[in-house]
C-alpha cells in the first residue's frame, strides 16, 4: 500500500518587491519502501528541513498533529529554484506527488494594491 504525507510549502522571496510566492501541496508515496524505509529517509528530510530552517531558506515548519503532514515558509529565489528543489534536492524528492501549485502574494503587498486600486505605484 501506500501512505500519504502532505506537505504545504509556502515558498518565496519574503520582503522584496519582487517576491515570488508559490502554495504547494505534495503527497509523498512510499512504494518502494518499508515503514522503515520511510522513516530514514524522513530523517534524511527532517535534518535538511532544519539545516534549510538555519540557513534562512525556510522561514517557519510545521507538523500537524495526528497526519503525515508538514507546513512549510520556505523563502527560495524562483520558479527554478522550486522546481530544483521539488524534482531532485529533497531526501523525498523522487516519492513526492504534487497535487497543487499556485502562485500567491504577501497580504500586506495585495492591501496595498486594493487601497490605491490596483493602479501601478
Amino acid at each position: 500500500g501506500s501512505i500519504t504525507l502532505r506537505i504545504w510549502l509556502l515558498a518565496g522571496v519574503l520582503f522584496r518587491e519582487d517576491q515570488m510566492l508559490f502554495l504547494i501541496d505534495v503527497n509523498v508515496n512510499d512504494r518502494g519502501l518499508s515503514l522503515d524505509g520511510l522513516f530514514a529517509e524522513w530523517e534524511k528530510e527532517t535534518a535538511a528541513v532544519i539545516g534549510a530552517r538555519d540557513a534562512g531558506i525556510v522561514k517557519h515548519v510545521f507538523k500537524v498533529v495526528g497526519e503525515r503532514r508538514v507546513m512549510a515558509f520556505v523563502d527560495l529565489p524562483s520558479h527554478e529554484a522550486l522546481d530544483d528543489l521539488l524534482m531532485g534536492q529533497l531526501p523525498l524528492s523522487h516519492h513526492l506527488e504534487i497535487n497543487k501549485i499556485a502562485a500567491i502574494r504577501d497580504y500586506d503587498n495585495f492591501a496595498g494594491a486594493v487601497k490605491r486600486r490596483f493602479a501601478p505605484e
